[in-house]
């Protein structure tokens, strides 16, 4: 489900800022000069040797191998009702269809997600490795694991059930997350992303703030195609290029059984699909920096890879 995602997503977001704050961020090959031409090539980026450094990579390397699972155990029991079902069942979800539960949105989100966390798992250990191929071993089998580990919870609770279509779906971000990561190229081009806006219905009778995850009208998930690459590509771009991108995207409408009753638009469930075309702010916020590559600029842009701001057309059609 959605909504065990995103929670769960919080807690990996959550030990990801002290990665991020702990210089855990490797230099990626994004944030290049628009005068000046840079390698496509994966780079550890921090240099410092010795003992300490050493010592520090191994803290992290060890909490990112092994601390989610007790804190998503913790969060399971007290959160997700595991445990409370003594006999393991199996919850057949379905996929995108009109009538399966959530039509979809839990599936989007479920792709997105873990696509993010092995995104974001792969800059960590690429830094811990020194850039050596166990870095694929660490993010790919970690972040499948806590998929794993999710659904055997969700098998044991009498609200959820194991889903063979999550564990299917959540392999899938994997596997494309670890195709950006293994291709520069690629990765200067395509990527995943969402965006959030509250519902009436949320707004006008939220249980509390933290409750946004069960708003799944107000959430939109997309894949972007960055102009921005072909700067890897051609010696002469127009500059503008940097700026845009287009978008595929999904999101449902009505299926909220928390905050779409009694609104009115949301009285039939839908599924939607958009295409539009939008401004790539991470290549705006990359013009703030004179030095591309530091870490405060690949701080600051990393979350407009991920996060989708509504800045730009789109037109939106219903499936049928």
């Amino acid at each position: 489900m959605i909504t065990t995602n995103i929670k769960f997503l919080v807690v990996v977001l959550s030990l990801t800022i002290y990665f991020q704050n702990s210089n855990a961020y490797s230099q990626g090959i994004d944030g290049k000069s628009s005068d000046s031409k840079t390698d496509i090539t994966n780079s550890t980026g921090m240099n410092k040797t010795g003992p300490d450094n050493e010592l520090h990579k191994d803290i992290i390397r060890y909490t990112g191998l092994t601390a989610v699972y007790p804190v998503t155990f913790i969060i399971g029991v007290k959160a997700w009702q595991w445990g409370s079902n003594h006999q393991f069942q199996f919850g057949s979800e379905h996929w995108f269809g009109q009538n399966t539960g959530l039509g979809g949105a839990d599936k989007a989100g479920h792709l997105y997600a873990f696509y993010m966390v092995q995104r974001l798992l792969f800059n960590v250990f690429d830094y811990t490795e020194n850039g050596k191929n166990t870095k694929w071993l660490y993010s790919m089998f970690t972040t499948f694991s806590m998929g794993l580990m999710l659904e055997v919870g969700d098998g044991w609770s009498s609200t959820y059930g194991f889903s063979k279509e999550d564990l299917i779906i959540d392999t899938i971000g994997i596997l494309f997350g670890a195709l950006l990561d293994y291709s520069p190229v690629l990765d200067a081009f395509l990527g995943l992303s969402i965006e959030y806006m509250p519902t009436r219905g949320f707004i006008n009778h939220r249980k509390s703030v933290l409750d946004f995850e069960n708003d799944y009208s107000g959430w939109k998930y997309m894949m972007n195609f960055r102009m921005a690459g072909f700067n890897y590509l051609w010696k002469k771009t127009p500059e503008f290029f940097r700026y845009v991108q287009f978008d595929l995207g999904y999101f449902v409408k009505g299926y909220s059984p928390h905050y779409d009753k009694n609104i009115p638009e949301y009285n039939n469930n839908t599924r939607n699909w958009f295409a539009g075309i939008s401004i790539n702010l991470s290549e705006v916020v990359n013009d703030f920096y004179s030095d591309k590559n530091s870490r405060a600029a690949r701080i600051t842009r990393k979350p407009f890879e991920y996060v989708h701001v509504p800045a730009g057309y789109r037109r939106e059609e219903v499936i049928r």
